[in-house]
């Protein structure tokens, strides 16, 4: 979270930067902000933050952050499931829960590693320094937890902020409710993680302070998802399973270990238990049993269809396109108000299955060797009589109101580089009216924001180098550790090169003369797990510096300048060995 801050930082410097260089080419083409009346009525309920009583001693913290807290009351402590985004807004739901009991916190439980069920559990765990309190959450978590923060951070924070409309600024030109929750980020988000202290492999009976749950672990939309059931309270709580929406068997973000089975079996196991009251991460509580039941049964029957219909298209040999318009839901599920597609569309489930299932290649052998984007899109203009001539069917398509169809031809435009402040000022355009539209709220806020990115110029290779949190790089081995360089290596800096650097490792008690080694080898990196002899390069160190490095909060010049890194031999050596990756120099 601390990259997504840093990030927002970079686009406020950028904005700054477009409003003095604001053309009249992008005035030429105007929308009207707008929200659309589905979306608008599903922000209404999340207006205000509240406590909402579940049976006899559950609380629900709803609409104080993006994702719901629960405080449960035990015979001399509660018991807390998930803690939020923002530690200023869990502090926030934490006070308003103490004007109904002074019990002190003993258990936290995540119910999965999403940032915004982690956010707030410093808030959580310090509230009384002499109550321990226990932290529970599947054991997989190290894997859901390194997935956003290690080498693909930076892809998942940018597709992550741009799905939650964190580059937005609020209103009706913006952002203005994410689909299935309230979006917290008028002062920031502060997240402060605290990792679990008790790992659940399976499903667990415990009791805590006279409270019985049931913790089951169940992947699904994340390899660590944990369902919980209270079969005193007759309350289930679904994690991120089932919300007010469609089931998100997928999403445009991409996560490998989404399994789209496990949510039917999450689903089908819930219901196997007698629901009274059904509680999840995100939207209001399903009360009553026939309710609770219903929400679940469709659910349930959207997420089978939706599967099935896509391996269905996909055995008849059908493209991602065909396959995203051929698979929609039946009226009775595509009509009910729980299955609300406000947060992500089924069209984009159907093409998340069909690339895990199918592959990227869509069957069409023409696909297999395509044009460059950049040679396709001059090839086009020409059958359309030249650049003149195709602007102005972009322009038409605009003024129109086909957005899409003005937004696909001024993307020929600029991959083609030809008119392309006019096709430039055009896409933006044409972006925010699809946006304006939507009733998703995803929807919107990918397109908004990348329109306001192409405003502001910004060059998404400068957010790689924004910092990121360090503490999930302590949790890697070193192997782990060290082939995160490998994405940033420069293969045109070197092609060449062959070199080895030996990094000897300083106050590892536990592993002494503990040494690793990495090498370039005309363009590939490479970790060696056996030892290399006459090593090209030698530099002695600590993990927790190199830790720094990794993360961007140290560069490598400014270690080997306050002694963190000491080089044995020529420090030209070094230089020489960064200089083939990006950002790394000397």
């Amino acid at each position: 979270m601390k990259y997504l801050v840093a990030f927002l930082s970079l686009l406020a410097v950028g904005y700054l930067a477009f409003l003095s260089v604001y053309t009249s080419a992008f005035s030429a083409y105007q929308v009207e902000p707008s929200v659309h009346p589905v979306l608008q009525m599903k922000g209404k309920h999340a207006e205000e933050a509240r406590l909402i009583k579940i049976g006899d001693r559950i609380h629900q913290a709803f609409a104080y952050d993006f994702s719901n807290i629960f405080f449960i009351e035990g015979d001399k402590g509660i018991i807390v499931i998930d803690s939020g985004w923002s530690a200023k807004a869990t502090e926030r739901a934490l006070q308003d829960y103490r004007t109904i009991t002074t019990k002190p916190i003993v258990a936290l439980i995540y119910t999965h590693g999403h940032s915004d069920h982690l956010g707030g559990a410093r808030i959580l765990v310090d509230e009384n320094p002499d109550v321990p309190v226990k932290i529970y959450a599947a054991d997989s978590w190290h894997k859901q937890y390194a997935h956003f923060n290690t080498a693909l951070a930076p892809h998942v924070t940018m597709r992550a902020a741009a799905q939650l409309g964190a580059l937005l600024p609020d209103g009706n030109h913006g952002r203005v409710n994410i689909g299935v929750g309230k979006m917290q980020l008028k002062n920031n988000i502060s997240v402060d993680f605290v990792a679990p202290t008790e790992e659940i492999s399976e499903l667990s009976n415990i009791t805590i302070e006279g409270v019985r749950l049931q913790l089951i672990p169940m992947a699904s939309e994340t390899i660590d998802q944990m369902l919980i059931w209270l079969p005193e309270d007759k309350v289930m709580h679904a994690a991120d399973v089932a919300a007010s929406a469609v089931p998100i068997l997928s999403t445009p973000r991409n996560e490998p270990d989404r399994s789209p089975i496990g949510f039917i079996d999450s689903i089908e196991l819930m219901m196997d238990r007698p629901v009274e009251h059904l509680i999840a991460g995100h939207s209001l509580p399903v009360l009553g049993k026939d309710k609770a039941r219903e929400a679940l049964l469709v659910q349930r029957d959207a997420a089978q269809f939706i599967y099935d219909q896509t391996i269905r298209a996909l055995n008849n040999n059908l493209g991602p396109r065909e396959t995203a318009e051929t698979v929609q839901l039946p009226d009775h599920l595509a009509n009910h108000p729980i299955l609300s597609q406000t947060y992500h569309r089924v069209p984009w489930l159907v093409r998340g299955l069909y690339s895990r299932y199918g592959g990227w290649f869509s069957g069409d052998t023409a696909d297999l060797n395509p044009l460059s984007k950049h040679e396709e899109a001059k090839r086009m203009i020409v059958l359309a009589g030249g650049a003149e001539a195709f602007l102005e069917h972009t322009e038409n398509a605009f003024h129109q109101g086909d957005y899409q169809w003005a937004a696909q031809l001024a993307s020929y435009l600029l991959d083609a580089k030809v008119e392309e402040k006019t096709a430039k000022a055009i896409k933006i355009a044409a972006l925010k009216g699809m946006a304006y539209a939507s009733y998703s709220g995803n929807q919107r806020h990918y397109m908004l924001t990348e329109a306001l990115t192409m405003e502001l110029g910004v060059n998404p290779n400068k957010a790689r180098q924004l910092p990121k949190d360090v503490a999930p790089l302590k949790l890697l081995s070193m192997k782990t550790l060290l082939r995160l360089m490998g994405p940033n290596l420069n293969p045109d800096a070197c092609p060449e090169k062959t070199t080895t650097l030996a990094i000897h490792m300083k106050n590892r008690s536990e592993k002494p003369n503990e040494v690793h080694f990495i090498s370039l080898r005309r363009s590939v990196f490479h970790y060696h797990k056996n030892p290399v002899e006459e090593p090209d390069t030698q530099i002695e160190t600590e993990r927790e510096t190199l830790e720094h490095i990794l993360a961007n909060q140290l560069s490598w010049k400014d270690a080997v300048n306050e002694g963190k890194i000491n080089v044995i031999g020529d420090t030209s050596d070094l230089g020489a060995f960064l200089e083939c990756f990006d950002f790394y120099e000397l």
